[in-house]
């Protein structure tokens, strides 16, 4: 996906996928209309970076999309909207970035519920077990982004996906579990539960604020869809 943006006119043209630089049939019209409109305008042709959030589920139209571009002067966000669900969605680009926090924390229903299953039939010990939990809520927050794996994005919250720890990353915690007192019984079947390499399940949740973009002194060249150097 990538977008050309009329600096004079403040318009966006989103170009779509490329496919060896070559645009489908139904795209080049829309993309010749583009240039048509702003024959005299100065365009940039910008990429995303990668990093993305929006308003809602990904799958629903009326969900407002927020994608940082970048061009080779400039870092922007291009905003994706419509005001029905007939409508296209209609981008603009703000001369913006991301900031981004990411944390990390334990999935407590998850945690809980392959537990009571490791655990039948005998009662799990529900006040070691929350101590226990507790501890490794805490041993994620010394960790860093080598330290876990993305599983895949929860389609409900685009902020969030579900993950694992990297085997260094999670080796404390199966180690250290005589240290809360559990039954010998118990220490066995909690460590058998990270047979499971997914096993503490966390929760990676991503908070992203947007941020005025740096000014450029650099001037912008025309940007050709057709051309084999589109970044400009």
């Amino acid at each position: 996906m990538f977008f050309v943006h009329c600096d004079r006119c403040h318009s966006t043209f989103r170009a779509g996928a490329f496919d060896s630089n070559d645009l489908d049939p139904e795209a080049k019209i829309d993309r010749d209309a583009f240039y048509a409109a702003h024959a005299g305008c100065t365009l940039r042709l910008f990429e995303p970076t990668g990093r993305a959030m929006a308003s809602g589920p990904w799958h629903e139209p009326m969900t407002e999309r927020w994608l940082e571009v970048c061009d080779r002067d400039v870092l922007g966000v291009a905003i994706g909207s419509r005001t029905s669900i007939d409508e296209p969605l209609a981008w603009r680009i703000e001369r913006m970035g991301f900031d981004e926090q990411v944390d990390v924390t334990l999935d407590r229903e998850l945690l809980w519920d392959a537990i009571e299953r490791t655990m039948q039939p005998i009662p799990v010990p529900q006040r070691q077990v929350s101590a226990w939990a507790n501890h490794v809520d805490n041993h994620l927050r010394t960790l860093g982004p080598a330290d876990w794996v993305i599983l895949f994005d929860d389609t409900r919250r685009p902020d969030q996906s579900a993950g694992c720890l990297t085997l260094t990353a999670r080796s404390p915690l199966e180690s250290g579990l005589r240290s809360f007192g559990f039954a010998e019984d118990v220490v066995h079947r909690l460590a058998s539960l990270f047979n499971d390499t997914e096993f503490p399940p966390v929760r990676i949740t991503r908070r992203i604020t947007l941020r005025p973009a740096a000014p450029t002194q650099r001037r912008a060249q025309d940007a050709r869809l057709d051309s084999s150097d589109f970044l400009v």
